[in-house]
């Protein structure tokens, strides 16, 4: 028989310092690994922004995406309700487009693809 290991919780995650490496799912503490040599940047990333995290996210992560070659980064703001699409340019990733709700966001990166920005956002 095994006993399960201690539960963890949202008490315990903010204990744990500015190691982002961890995350606590349905009680039980993960560790991601470090990348390796190897570990190469996505084409595409899309960020939802939160009131604590924003600044990070649109300058810290945004210079470190355009930095390493990430080609397109959507940026979700559910508090203004709209979509940035920002893609690489010869100082980093600059803003090709903001789309607000009632309109149709697309990709530079990825043609064809169309998405109603209403509906990323719950009513």
């Amino acid at each position: 028989m095994t006993l399960p290991g201690p539960r963890f919780t949202y008490e315990d995650y903010k204990l744990l310092g500015d190691d982002k490496r961890y995350e606590v799912i349905e009680g039980d503490l993960l560790v991601t690994p470090a990348p390796n040599v190897r570990h190469g940047p996505p084409d595409l990333v899309v960020e939802i922004l939160s009131p604590s995290t924003a600044g990070r996210d649109q300058v810290i992560k945004r210079k470190l995406y355009g930095k390493y070659g990430v080609r397109e980064y959507w940026v979700v703001d559910p508090e203004g309700c709209t979509l940035e699409v920002l893609t690489q340019a010869p100082g980093g990733l600059d803003t090709w487009r903001v789309f607000p709700v009632g309109s149709e966001a697309a990709s530079p990166l990825l043609p064809g693809l169309s998405i109603p920005v209403a509906d990323l956002f719950i009513e």
